[in-house]
């Protein structure tokens, strides 16, 4: 038998009670998926994971672990869930300050112009993109594979650095295209393998 590892993805007070609300919901997949024995430590305001004789992967216990971030960061569950079923799927994250110091004014105008007009730039670069995007405060989350973040976290910098939405849509619109001449049509590879 393999050596027992564990994990501990602390909780922000204020996200314990949707978290308590939801947990039914949010332990099930890993449980299921990833057989890995969960427990929320409601005193420590933590989630604690560890491996046990029936995880086929060792590497289930650090995807578990992501996909409780995602959740706990607002991702909805069933988004989250492609982490524990494809090992392709990651969570990445950075600061607009990374990107570009902004202050003041210049950093509210530069979260408006990622999330747009009743948040269709956001929705634009996530339909193009094929990846979740969270805008929290000066932080970006992106939930997708590399490619796909690769591609969304691209046009966000560009919007970060001052760039007029209708120019990302064009630049989006010629990756797209790119895409399916190189692919043959525009589906995501996930159909066919929950097919199988």
């Amino acid at each position: 038998m393999t050596e027992i590892q564990t994990r501990s993805i602390p909780i922000h007070p204020r996200k314990m009670r949707g978290m308590k609300e939801e947990w039914m919901r949010i332990y099930t997949p890993i449980v299921e998926i990833c057989k890995i024995q969960i427990r929320m430590n409601i005193k420590g305001r933590c989630v604690e994971m560890r491996t046990c004789e029936h995880t086929e992967d060792p590497s289930y216990l650090e995807r578990s672990a992501q996909y409780i971030e995602a959740v706990h960061i607002g991702f909805p569950i069933e988004d989250a869930i492609a982490i524990l079923k494809f090992s392709d799927v990651f969570l990445d994250r950075f600061e607009i300050s990374e990107v570009k110091t902004l202050r003041g004014l210049h950093i509210e105008r530069a979260i408006g112009r990622i999330i747009g007009r009743e948040g269709k730039t956001k929705n634009a670069i996530e339909e193009f993109s094929r990846s979740k995007i969270i805008v929290q405060d000066q932080m970006i989350h992106l939930l997708g594979t590399i490619e796909n973040t690769r591609i969304a976290r691209d046009a966000v910098c560009r919007l970060i650095m001052g760039s007029q939405p209708g120019s990302i849509f064009n630049r989006l619109r010629i990756i797209n295209s790119r895409l399916k001449e190189k692919y043959g049509g525009i589906q995501t590879i996930y159909n066919e393998f929950e097919k199988r």
